[in-house]
């Protein structure tokens, strides 16, 4: 097969071969039957949206010199930490696909004038805001990492800015294909603007 090829390369290059292991994806609902972030990703995987969820995304000939007037087509990219989200966006990238990384957005909506700005001083204190005026995500941090309820009225702030911002980038994009990732796109319920 094609491992085989690889290492047939590998071998004639000087490297040492590679093994290949099978893992197969875990059955919803784990031995607890507590449903985990994982279940709800594994449930998801491959299913397409339908496009009659998503009217702010819809485009007119007119607007566009894409065809059928409601591309771009927008994969959601999404997994737990260390997963490979970030080598198949690079990946992806280095080919010409338009990306969208929800962390780096994330930054973004927190700077200074951003839109989570003030609602998370006004939130959490000045107590979070550094010396420079922007906010200390170590500070904010100490604070959200130890109260669960905390946390969650972080993710009411930050999650919404996100999901406006990549639907505005995704809305202006004349990309026939977007990949969105983020790592708690199902947790944050942003499949609504995605395709599959």
């Amino acid at each position: 097969g094609s491992l085989g090829m690889i290492n047939n390369c590998r071998v004639e290059r000087g490297l040492s071969t590679l093994e290949s292991y099978s893992v197969d994806l875990i059955t919803p609902h784990s031995a607890d039957n507590k449903l985990s972030s994982s279940d709800l990703r594994l449930s998801w995987l491959g299913r397409l949206i339908p496009r009659d969820t998503q009217p702010w995304l819809r485009r007119t000939l007119e607007a566009s010199h894409l065809t059928q007037g409601n591309l771009p087509y927008v994969v959601g990219l999404t997994g737990g930490i260390c997963s490979g989200k970030s080598t198949i966006s690079k990946y992806l990238a280095e080919r010409g696909v338009e990306t969208v990384d929800c962390d780096k957005v994330g930054h973004q909506v927190y700077q200074i004038g951003g839109p989570a700005y003030q609602p998370l001083i006004d939130e959490f204190g000045d107590g979070i805001v550094g010396e420079d005026g922007s906010i200390n995500r170590r500070e904010l941090g100490k604070i959200v990492f130890s109260h669960p309820d905390k946390m969650q009225r972080l993710n009411e702030i930050v999650w919404p800015c996100i999901a406006d911002t990549v639907k505005k980038l995704i809305s202006v994009s004349t990309s026939e294909l977007i990949v969105v990732e983020a790592a708690v796109m199902l947790e944050a319920g942003w499949q609504e603007f995605v395709d599959e």
